[in-house]
């Protein structure tokens, strides 16, 4: 989170998953010159391979910045 950014108005994102665990995916995000999407935790994906949040473990680091509000959960944009 940027330090101006005011603790009220967090950045929003949603489950997804991909690889081996669901992570945050941020609403807005800097589009990579490759096309993966970036994770809230850092991890890489192609679009192609994100689905719905499912059975798979959380990312301890996704959980954490949801749990202490530094970043707000919504729906997918595909289903709100």
């Amino acid at each position: 989170m940027s330090d101006d950014q005011s603790i009220e108005d967090p950045p929003t994102g949603y489950w997804a998953a991909f690889g081996y665990q669901n992570h945050i995916l941020l609403n807005r995000f800097v589009p990579r010159d490759d096309g993966k999407l970036t994770a809230l935790c850092g991890v890489l994906t192609p679009p192609a391979e994100v689905s719905e949040k499912d059975d798979r473990p959380v990312c301890a680091w996704c959980a954490e910045q949801v749990q202490t509000g530094q970043v707000g959960v919504e729906l997918p944009p595909d289903t709100a």
